[in-house]
């Protein structure tokens, strides 16, 4: 029974490409750093968790005794890239270096390890110790916010001040954020869209007439680089600024740039979006009939009214977490045959919220991989899916089998049987090629080897001498008076 339980336990078979288990646990003990990277990138390819938590634990314990700056950056690196960056951060937490480019590269890593663990306080803080209070010394630097995937493949670099901007904001600094974001960038296009940010923050503040002036004077600057598609989104946003601060005049001479704008690019839809918002000017409540119109487009009326119905609807006490999910599901549905962009944007971020507090993985890698396919074009909510399906990928599996056989809780006892059954089954089959005159089990090898051991025996002081036993049971000498 022992042989056929250490059969049954036995590991799975190594997918082709994974090294062999003497050649891996000898890696784990005399293998350098290059070598441990290559075989934490090889198990991340192969599905090999269980092995990349191994080298993760060899390349921590790697250097623990040195005091080499470029060591520890070194390693810090290699664990970044084997997806531990807590990891990384212990080992970056084993020295501090003084005033000048080391330590500039020191906060740098941390910022990296720090973002790349989902740790955003941390990360803002690596960011604010590198500027030191200088907005330039974070403009200048850029940071790699996604390593390329092929060979022709470019990095996804972002400036550092965008990046602690957003940090500040999500950590709820919208105030600093928005001073950080009101530093000219290096081109006119990418100022532009800070403005952009910066006066959706100021709107949020409860300063639309700042936020209007920003968005005002952002649009020249998105024009000469004739970014046309950013012009009239500018334009959309200083009139909504202008009717919240009730400058009903400014919001007029707005659309009417906007119309103009629409006819020269011949944007059929812009067009007809600023022809209704002229006519909401000429109401007695230009900003309640522009958020009418906005609600009830007549191209859309059906589709747009049961949008809304679906996404404003308040979640009754019986609607369980797994009803609120199938709801945004048709909305999301109904989003993307409108064509409602942004608003699928949305819509994606809440489900992939509550498909997270449940833990329901699978809807997830669903959901994160539908966002990134719809944030395509559009930088800000391109980063915003790459963080979260990057939070997805980097989170360890919690099951390495079959999950609903782990959450049954009479699988270890439906295993035990198991075996016993197999057991069973051996035992019958061995049975079967020779004979049981005795309690215990005879097979037909041994039987064989036992009868040439006989044929071999040597009469010695009135016994039998037996060969020495491979898989036979008989005694090493018997009695010579039975023969």
């Amino acid at each position: 029974m022992l042989s056929a339980l250490l059969v049954a336990a036995a590991p799975s078979p190594l997918p082709v490409g994974a090294l062999p288990t003497e050649s891996f646990e000898q890696l784990l003990d005399t293998g350098d750093r290059q070598e441990l990277l290559a075989g934490c990138r090889r198990a991340i390819n192969l599905g090999l968790d269980q092995r990349l938590r191994q080298l993760r634990a060899a390349l921590l314990e790697l250097n623990q005794d040195t005091s080499s700056l470029q060591v520890v950056f070194a390693d810090a690196q290699a664990l970044i890239s084997c997806k531990a960056p807590d990891a990384a951060l212990q080992v970056l937490a084993r020295i501090s270096p003084d005033e000048g480019p080391e330590r500039q590269r020191w906060l740098l890593l941390q910022w990296r390890a720090a973002s790349a663990g989902l740790d955003q306080r941390r990360a803002a803080l690596a960011l604010k110790r590198f500027a030191q209070g200088s907005a330039e010394r974070l403009n200048s630097q850029q940071l790699t916010l996604k390593e390329p995937q092929s060979p022709g493949e470019l990095p996804l670099q972002r400036s550092a001040l965008d990046v602690q901007a957003a940090q500040l904001e999500a950590n709820g600094d919208a105030v600093a954020a928005m001073e950080l974001l009101q530093t000219p960038a290096a081109t006119s296009l990418l100022t532009a869209q800070r403005n952009q940010q910066a006066a959706v923050l100021l709107a949020a503040q409860g300063q639309p007439d700042r936020a209007a002036a920003l968005a005002g004077a952002s649009i020249d600057l998105a024009a000469a680089e004739e970014a046309w598609g950013l012009s009239e989104a500018l334009l959309d946003d200083q009139r909504r600024y202008q009717l919240s601060a009730e400058d009903l005049s400014g919001a007029e001479q707005t659309n009417e740039r906007r119309l103009r704008l629409a006819r020269r690019l011949a944007d059929a839809m812009a067009e007809r979006s600023a022809v209704l918002a002229a006519i909401a000017d000429q109401t007695a409540d230009p900003a309640l009939a522009q958020e009418l119109i906005d609600r009830r487009d007549p191209l859309e009326r059906r589709s747009g009214a049961l949008l809304d119905v679906l996404v404003g609807l308040d979640a009754s006490p019986s609607e369980s977490p797994a009803d609120r999910l199938a709801r945004l599901d048709l909305a999301v549905a109904v989003a993307r045959r409108l064509g409602h962009r942004e608003r699928l944007l949305d819509l994606l971020l809440q489900q992939e919220r509550d498909a997270r507090i449940q833990e329901k993985s699978w809807l997830r890698d669903r959901i994160t991989k539908q966002a990134v396919l719809q944030a395509e074009g559009n930088p800000l909510r391109e980063l915003e899916a790459l963080y979260r399906r990057q939070r997805l990928l980097l989170e360890e599996p919690r099951f390495e089998s079959n999950v609903w056989l782990e959450l049954d809780p009479e699988a270890k006892d439906l295993k035990l049987e198991r075996l016993q059954r197999q057991e069973e089954k051996q035992q019958r089959l061995e049975q079967r090629w020779a004979y049981d005159p005795f309690p215990g089990s005879y097979s037909l090898p041994q039987v064989l080897e036992d009868r040439a051991r006989l044929q071999l025996a040597q009469a010695s002081d009135g016994s039998w001498l037996l060969p020495p036993a491979v898989f036979g049971e008989l005694p090493s000498s018997l009695s010579a008076l039975p023969f």
